[in-house]
């Protein structure tokens, strides 16, 4: 309760003039909140005001005491301020710094548990299969003369094992940590699924086929995705691919079974060998692109020279890539199609099988009597040229 009323006007008055101590100001504030002094405060008010007219203000004298005390009040309050910060910079900093020693142990020891962790070699010899049971449950059936390195545990947020040869997969599904198989041409990225991998480093061919569910295909300059039913073969020597349609069941080998699709015969060979642990040789010189040269010197003689299609010979794989003039690639496949021909699908070397331009047809001759593959080869190219004749004339 305000009590001493002369000593009140005095603070009421150095806080009209700006020049009041902090305890001043607490006090005055405490003093407008308590209502039994709201009367007493109100005729204070009005006497100060009237005095303010008519009075003269404080002193000089008067003035630099009030301000020298305001000044050593901030004084003390700044520096309790700065040793406040101070302290807290302090802590601060101690508190970062322990922290940084904690998150640093942690990457530190995980770091050297995963350095920690020991691969597990599996291998087969000739005629041999294997069964593997990897750490997260995946269920892996070696082929012949293949090899697998996993470690005896997953850490970090893969599953990655390294494959030579052939291996089905069984993986168990876990989304936070893809599986990953590496093989020296191809990688295959899946989260639960199963599929067979081939990729034996002596062969031409490589492939992925998918049983059930998807899987991403890594290569050096490209990326596929599968799904179930699917295959894609690669030929390492010439750069092509082809994604098919795999009707016939995958990995036929576990059941002792044999499948070739266009496959080089020396790849045919090193296979029979993995299987029944034998030596195939074949006589020096000898050519085994007979049939590839049959396709070729037929379509020399029937397109060469017009300008309606261009062709590669394969690069030791086992694929001729002819082009077509623009947008007429798909044409001639469906028009070989009513003819009895049977091609590979127009831009299946292409990603998904989608040739921008519409010009690429894959010519993969299979192994028809010789007489056969020749009418064949000369149907294709009377299509080649009535699709390009109505193609120019659309144009002129």
């Amino acid at each position: 309760m305000m009590k001493d009323t002369k000593t009140e006007k005095d603070k009421l008055h150095r806080y009209l003039d700006d020049l009041y101590t902090r305890e001043e100001a607490s006090q005055l504030l405490q003093s407008i909140k308590e209502a039994e002094n709201q009367e007493l405060l109100d005729e204070l008010a009005a006497e100060v005001w009237e005095e303010s007219g008519n009075l003269q203000p404080a002193t000089d004298l008067e003035r630099e005491r009030y301000k020298r005390e305001a000044r050593q009040l901030l004084k003390r309050i700044e520096h309790k301020k700065r040793t406040w910060f101070r302290r807290a910079s302090v802590v601060a900093v101690s508190t970062a710094a322990v922290i940084a020693i904690i998150i640093g142990s942690v990457n530190f020891f995980q770091y050297m548990n995963e350095q920690q962790v020991t691969l597990a070699e599996v291998t087969t010899s000739f005629g041999e299969k294997r069964q593997v049971t990897l750490p997260d449950g995946t269920l892996l059936v070696l082929n012949s003369c293949s090899q697998v390195r996993y470690p005896e545990r997953f850490v970090g947020d893969s599953r990655e094992i390294e494959l030579e040869g052939e291996g089905y997969f069984r993986v168990a599904r876990n989304e936070k940590m893809p599986f990953i198989v590496k093989t020296k041409r191809l990688d295959v990225r899946v989260l639960g699924t199963r599929f067979d991998v081939k990729s034996y480093s002596t062969d031409e061919i490589v492939s992925v086929s998918v049983e059930s569910g998807k899987v991403q295909v890594d290569l050096p300059e490209a990326m596929m995705r599968l799904t179930a039913k699917e295959q894609v073969l690669i030929n390492t020597v010439s750069g092509e691919y082809s994604k098919k349609t795999e009707d016939g069941g995958v990995a036929v080998w576990m059941k002792g079974g044999l499948r070739f699709y266009s496959t080089p015969i020396r790849d045919v060979a090193k296979e029979l060998e993995r299987v029944y642990n034998c030596r195939i040789t074949f006589a020096s010189g000898q050519d085994f692109n007979n049939l590839i040269d049959i396709v070729l010197n037929t379509l020399d003689k029937e397109l060469g020279g017009l300008g309606i299609g261009s062709w590669l010979a394969p690069r030791g794989g086992y694929f001729i890539s002819f082009d077509s003039l623009t947008g007429c690639a798909k044409e001639i496949v469906a028009k070989c199609k009513k003819a009895g021909v049977v091609m590979t699908g127009a831009g299946a070397t292409y990603p998904y099988g989608k040739d921008p331009e519409d010009r690429n047809i894959r010519i993969a001759p299979s192994y028809p009597p010789l007489q056969d593959l020749i009418t064949a080869t000369e149907l294709f190219a009377l299509c080649v040229k009535l699709v390009s004749v109505n193609k120019l004339l659309e144009e002129m």
